[in-house]
């Protein structure tokens, strides 16, 4: 089924880019932010979480807009909103920024749920919920262990990266291909351009 896979790879890409980038988020911190901002990078990994479910719930929302049922795109980004701000109420005032992010990983959650739900009863996917809760709990651990910010939280986080990608070996496979071929295509277009 072609909406079966381009939702894997779509969904494996999200994941396995997500884990890489929080493996490396401190490194990449050191580098993008200003000083006065560097301490950011702890809240990152969490929003690093956030856009994979956003992104997920994006797709899903889009066989909405194609079947012209966009009320139900309209009732999970309210119940999103919702979610989101009661959560942001309760976690603010005792987590400050992590309460804020993890507000928004439950809002994303809770749009994505609602999209697949209603997307299970407007076309026949498999979305593999078995491999991609997995690999969500291995991002949350990954996320704990880096924030820990000691030498074994990161070699917990590297186990729970390679794990992630194994989960997601056909789709990593697929990507290094789709990624080998484009580098060819680029030669090529130099060579013929010299």
């Amino acid at each position: 089924n072609f909406y079966n896979r381009i939702y894997r790879l779509y969904s494996g890409f999200l994941i396995i880019s997500g884990a890489v980038l929080i493996l490396f988020v401190k490194g990449l911190a050191t580098i993008l932010y200003a000083k006065e901002f560097f301490i950011a990078w702890r809240i990152t990994p969490i929003l690093i979480l956030a856009y994979i479910f956003s992104s997920q719930a994006i797709f899903m929302g889009s066989f909405f807009s194609a079947a012209k049922k966009t009320k139900i795109m309209f009732v999970s980004s309210l119940v999103g909103a919702i979610v989101n701000i009661i959560f942001n109420i309760l976690l603010i005032p005792k987590l400050e920024g992590f309460g804020a992010a993890i507000a928004t990983v439950i809002g994303y959650v809770s749009i994505l749920v609602i999209n697949i739900i209603n997307t299970r009863k407007l076309l026949s996917m498999d979305l593999n919920i078995f491999k991609n809760v997995s690999s969500y709990i291995l991002i949350i651990v990954e996320i704990v262990a880096i924030l820990v910010d000691v030498w074994w939280g990161y070699l917990i986080a590297g186990v729970c990266t390679l794990a992630i990608i194994l989960l997601n070996i056909k789709e990593f496979i697929f990507l290094i291909k789709m990624l080998l071929n484009k580098i060819k295509r680029i030669k090529s277009l130099k060579v013929k351009g010299e």
